[in-house]
């Protein structure tokens, strides 16, 4: 299958984890520890050792990376200045711990109230038992999030596609994304901020080192997956996940199994230490292999909403090692939210670990939802880079407690988008509403707008309807070179796309490069665009009269194809790329 420089970043950096200070750790030898009520069953499986293996396929060791790692690789040491849980924290997490009291700070915990990020869940619940079991390796996502109070002066950068090639492990190539020559359009990003590379020694890793920006406007959030910038001030290396809004829903972004947010969820600085409860939903990967299911036949494959995707090599990854290839869950996909049943305490489960116990009640309050697999035996947590050093990471307490609780998660089987988190009362109130936002953007009126497209094209107007659940279908298998096209009537200012295919499942294109024309013969690339059921650009400003949009490689899977409900222009004067 032809694949646009994006493959790589989905066939080799899978696991979506943005990394600027990288922990990894296993736990104790007692991957099996549960106790009190409903504990399911266990079995001879505590070890990856005695785990069937299929046939062909290279054993995981037993200590995987933080990340997306294959057969072969190991684990990230532990960043320096990492210890006690409840230790003095970094000095980035401790100057967002005293932010002041007051509204809602966008930049500590993001997105509107009823997201699926910082909604409860609900008395209408239903909660299912699944086969998670508690894996040996216990390891943090750790999340870049760079914003204006941190990350000090921002300029206009090319962001390049990295070129790969550094290693190999096992016939998989790894690393080298510090270079790169294709040009991917121009990104804001902070001069001062740096992203690793993978590593080849001491062991392989290879993150997906998806990151998150946020714009000078306070509210734009770039995001970027399978990235690197080993110096400062050079050109980010990386691929363009959909842009975000953080007064918006914030659903999707650099996760790149699952197309979720790079950073809603995250564990924020002083959450694990202070004395509030953690207000939030949080992210979780697990072991795809032994436990998300891939239902070939199905329009979702291998996910379930709010992702609006599966990894790329799902197919052959995927429940291929039990518990899962003996029994599936179809249920059980990229996507689930999972959740602590509330009939169970921290005394059932013999809980200790101060932060563990705070990591217990979110998950009772607000659950987790998959955005990744570990490609490993470890269970994971995303957190904000800016927290990490208030985890004490070697405490056989914390990996004891965390291997229980993930021992003890539930599937909200109802789940949806009218129902987020099973409906109901909610078990704890919603955080409060975000304060109005200091800019808005713009949005040009669409009236005598007319939409063309390469198939389909009597319908291609139903874009402009202002009714999404409607919209353009292109019908056919995504590839390379289909395009959608507006024209605008006459010259107009913008600096922002935004496309909305929520109505459809599994139909977006996965790149998309955006261009612009005067008159609909001489084309200007302005920019690469990352694909998403609803997705963002924004590119240095335009004035232009037609707008083309063109699809850069073909789908994860022939279930795929290319619609769109809804397309907006913008004109954001708080962005500028000058």
């Amino acid at each position: 299958m032809h694949h646009s420089p994006r493959a790589y970043a989905i066939a080799v950096a899978t696991s979506a984890i943005v990394v600027l200070a990288i922990a990894a750790i296993s736990g104790p030898g007692d991957p099996a520890d549960c106790t009190g009520p409903g504990c399911p069953p266990h079995t001879a499986e505590a070890s990856p050792s005695s785990s069937p293996t299929p046939s062909g396929t290279t054993p995981v060791p037993a200590a995987p990376g933080n990340g997306d790692v294959r057969p072969g690789a190991g684990s990230f040491d532990a960043p320096a200045g990492g210890h006690a849980n409840g230790a003095p924290p970094s000095a980035d997490a401790t100057a967002d711990a005293e932010r002041p009291a007051g509204p809602r700070d966008p930049l500590r915990q993001p997105f509107a109230s009823d997201s699926i990020w910082n909604t409860p869940i609900g008395s209408g619940a239903a909660y299912r038992r699944v086969y998670l079991r508690a894996e040996p390796g216990v390891t943090l996502d750790v999340n870049t999030f760079a914003h204006p109070d941190r990350a000090g002066s921002y300029r206009a950068y090319t962001l390049r596609g990295p070129d790969g090639g550094a290693y190999d492990a096992d016939g998989v190539t790894y690393g080298g994304r510090c270079t790169g020559t294709t040009d991917l359009g121009p990104v804001l990003f902070p001069r001062g901020t740096v992203v690793g590379d993978s590593v080849v020694a001491p062991t392989y890793s290879t993150p997906g080192n998806a990151t998150a920006v946020v714009y000078p406007d306070g509210r734009t959030l770039l995001q970027l997956r399978s990235m690197a910038r080993c110096d400062a001030d050079s050109e980010p290396h990386g691929h363009r996940a959909t842009e975000a809004d953080l007064y918006g829903d914030g659903t999707y972004g650099g996760h790149t199994g699952s197309g979720l947010s790079s950073v809603g969820g995250q564990l924020a600085p002083g959450e694990l230490t202070g004395a509030a409860p953690i207000a939030h939903a949080l992210q979780l990967s697990v072991w795809a292999q032994k436990y998300l299911a891939y239902d070939p036949g199905a329009e979702r494959p291998g996910f379930r909403w709010p992702a609006d995707r599966n990894d790329a090599d799902a197919a052959n990854v995927y429940c291929t090692l039990d518990p899962c290839r003996s029994a599936p869950d179809r249920r059980l996909k990229m996507g689930a939210l999972l959740a602590v049943d509330p009939s169970l305490s921290a005394s059932d489960l013999r809980l200790r670990n101060p932060a563990a116990m705070k990591i217990f009640q979110a998950l009772k309050d607000f659950g987790g939802y998959v955005v990744d697999d570990t490609y490993g035996p470890t269970n994971q947590l995303g957190i904000d880079a800016a927290a990490v050093a208030e985890i004490d990471q070697d405490d056989p307490g914390w990996a004891r407690d965390v291997r229980v609780i993930f021992n003890h998660l539930s599937l909200v089987d109802n789940n949806g988008p009218d129902r987020i988190g099973g409906g109901g009362t909610p078990r704890v109130t919603r955080p409060a509403p975000l304060p109005a936002p200091a800019t808005t953007p713009k949005e040009l009126g669409r009236a005598g707008w007319v939409a063309s497209a390469f198939r389909n094209g009597e319908d291609a107007g139903r874009v402009l309807d202002a009714d999404a659940a409607t919209g353009w279908r292109a019908a056919v298998p995504l590839a390379d070179g289909q395009w959608f096209q507006v024209d605008l009537g006459a010259k107009r200012a913008f600096n922002r796309l935004t496309l909305d295919a929520e109505a459809f499942p599994y139909d977006y294109a996965q790149e998309l490069d955006v261009l612009v024309s005067a008159d609909g013969r001489r084309w200007t690339r302005v920019t690469r665009a990352g694909g998403a059921r609803s997705g963002a650009v924004t590119f240095p400003r335009q004035t232009a009269r037609f707008v083309r949009l063109v699809a850069v490689g073909d789908g994860i899977d022939p279930h795929q194809t290319w619609s769109i409900g809804d397309l907006r222009l913008w004109r954001n004067d708080a962005v500028s790329f000058r």
